[in-house]
This record gives C-alpha cells, structure tokens and sequence, in this order.
C-alpha cells in the first residue's frame, strides 16, 4: 500500500490543476453545450495530466541527489530511496504512453503532437534548460502556451491572438515572480 501511496506521491496529482488551461478555449468558443466538444476537452485533461506526471517523475530522477540533499525534497519517493530509479522510470514510460494514446484517440492527432511536445520541451526543461537563467521561464511558460492550443485542437478551435499573449505574459509573470522557487 505505501508503494501506491509513492507512486501516486511522484505523479504530484495537486499540479493537476495547472492543466485546467485546456478548458479555456472552450469556455470562450461558448462550447460548454457541445457535449463532443466537453468530452474531448476532458479526455485533453487527462491526458496532459498523465504527461504532466510523467515529467514530474522525469525530472524527480533527474534531481535525486540533489532532491536527497534538500531539507524537504528528502522526503520525495525516489531522493528517499523508496522508489527506485528504474521502477520511477517504467512508471514515467506507462504514464507517457498513456497520456499520448489518450490525447491520440480522443483529442485527435493535433492534441496528441501538443501532449509530445509538452513532453519534449519539458524533457529538455529536465535536463538543461532548468540551469539557464531566464531561459527556464519562458521554458515553463510555452508549458502553458501548450496547454491553451491542445484545448483549442480538441474542440476544433483556434486561438485569437489576445488569448495567446494574455496566456503567454501572465505565465511569464508567474515563472518570473516565482523565479528559483522551482514550484511549476
């Protein structure tokens, strides 16, 4: 039971929320009575909640000394020692594949692009760019960035520029003022 307990801890379902993002195109396309357009912006959630996970997973790998180091990151599944690497890393392949089959079948092939980049931009995030000043942020903001157009290609709509730049300089001004946090 404490092993489901930690691998539910590395899945960090409380950042959930951040994938909330898909929603936004949605609501402004006045779709909320499209009950295609809800479902398929539900299965967009959940898929980038799976890929999100797997990236937290990734980078608890990535960080485990330096977590095992830190006086509250120690307590973390794998800087702890209760999870190991490999089985931390079969978690985060199930929760990759998972994520990208979902956002394949049910958002369609463009959701599933956007879920593999957010993938890869935060594979890069992982094990490069969190080391680059300022480049990090704007790093965490394409996240975000990301999430707005997968919901967009769920439902089959586009995003006006205003939704972009409002998305874009509002998660710059999260990562800037919570720079060196590590909280996204």
């Amino acid at each position: 039971m404490t092993k489901i307990i930690d691998f539910c801890k590395l899945a960090r379902p409380k950042h959930w929320v951040k994938n909330i993002l898909v929603f936004v195109p949605i609501v402004y396309a006045q779709g909320l009575s499209d009950l295609g357009a809800v479902f398929a912006a539900l299965m967009s959630f959940a898929a980038f909640c799976l890929v999100a996970s797997a990236v937290y997973v990734i980078n608890d790998i990535v960080d485990a000394e330096k977590d095992a180091a830190h006086p509250v990151n120690r307590a973390r599944p794998i800087a702890s020692g209760r999870v190991g690497k490999q089985g931390a890393a079969l978690f985060a392949t199930i929760l990759v594949v998972a994520g990208l089959s979902v956002a394949g079948l049910f958002g369609g092939w463009v959701v599933m692009l956007f879920a593999l980049a957010y993938v890869l931009l935060n594979l890069l995030y992982s094990f490069f760019i969190k080391n680059v000043p300022v480049l990090d942020c704007f790093c965490i903001a394409a996240g975000f960035v990301i999430r707005i157009y997968a919901g967009g290609a769920a439902i089959g709509e586009g995003i006006s520029e205003w939704l972009f730049l409002t998305v874009t300089f509002g998660a710059l001004f999260m990562a800037f003022g919570n720079y060196g946090l590590n909280v996204v």
